[in-house]
């Protein structure tokens, strides 16, 4: 399993996935954790150890901060895991704007210290 360079912050966000070229949806998810380099997931889809993949989930209304944020990029699964009927999988983000990442930064950082932000 890969080690991650960020912090990291346990979550339970609804995620929808897709195949890049096409942007056709091939499964959902929930994503567990979740830092400034990528989340952690797990799913029924089955999907390849570096296969590019394109995520799209929300941060709103989490832990009663509205960050109304929407995140939708390209992603490179790093590692799998089988859990009976599921999989997990850590995945890398590969293209992120500047805004989701701010947003992510600071999403992650307000449930790792528990800091309160003004959006």
């Amino acid at each position: 399993m890969l080690r991650t360079r960020h912090p990291r912050a346990k979550v339970d966000i609804p995620v929808s996935i897709y195949e890049p070229s096409s942007q056709q949806k091939i499964g959902t998810g929930q994503i567990f954790n979740i830092s400034i380099g990528g989340v952690a997931l797990k799913t029924s889809t089955i999907i390849g150890v570096e296969s590019n993949l394109l995520l799209e989930f929300k941060l709103k209304k989490y832990k009663h901060i509205d960050w109304s944020v929407s995140v939708k990029g390209k992603v490179e699964i790093k590692w799998k895991q089988c859990e009976g009927n599921d999989y997990q999988y850590g995945v890398k983000f590969s293209s992120l704007t500047s805004m989701e990442k701010f947003q992510i930064r600071k999403f992650v950082d307000y449930l790792v210290n528990k800091k309160k932000y003004i959006i």
